[in-house]
């Protein structure tokens, strides 16, 4: 970088990181998802009403087809911790924050909304459950 300049993609990273840094050491974040509807990350605890909702919720948009595909993500590391994503292919949503957070520089981060899990046995019990229910 050369002085005088500023790196804003650099900074939008760190600050989408430190949302969900900041999710996880304060509220105990089981779950941080990108909400299109708002422009910003929200988090969920384990088994609390919005929780059962919000996988109500999927499993509906699943069945309805405005989520089109759903998929087990490869681990991205957030300040030293691992999250396990559930990606979440919209119709027609493009998630940048994702694209940026996971820095692998992979275009098909951009169709993909992520789900973050604390751990990859609950993101792996979420998953199936979701599979489960839609093809129900």
């Amino acid at each position: 970088m050369r002085a005088g300049t500023f790196d804003v993609d650099a900074c939008l990273c760190e600050m989408l990181e430190f949302c969900i840094f900041r999710f996880i050491r304060d509220h105990n974040a089981d779950i941080i998802y990108w909400c299109h509807s708002i422009g910003h990350w929200k988090y969920l605890v384990a088994d609390t009403t919005l929780y059962k909702q919000e996988m109500k919720n999927l499993i509906d948009q699943i069945k309805n087809g405005t989520i089109l595909n759903v998929n087990k993500g490869l681990v991205v590391d957030v300040n030293g911790i691992q999250l396990y994503p559930i990606e979440i292919e919209f119709n027609e949503v493009k998630c940048h924050a994702y694209f940026m957070v996971a820095k692998r520089g992979l275009t098909d981060d951009l169709k993909m909304t992520p789900y973050f899990f604390r751990s990859e046995q609950k993101r792996d019990e979420i998953y199936d459950y979701l599979m489960r229910k839609a093809s129900a």
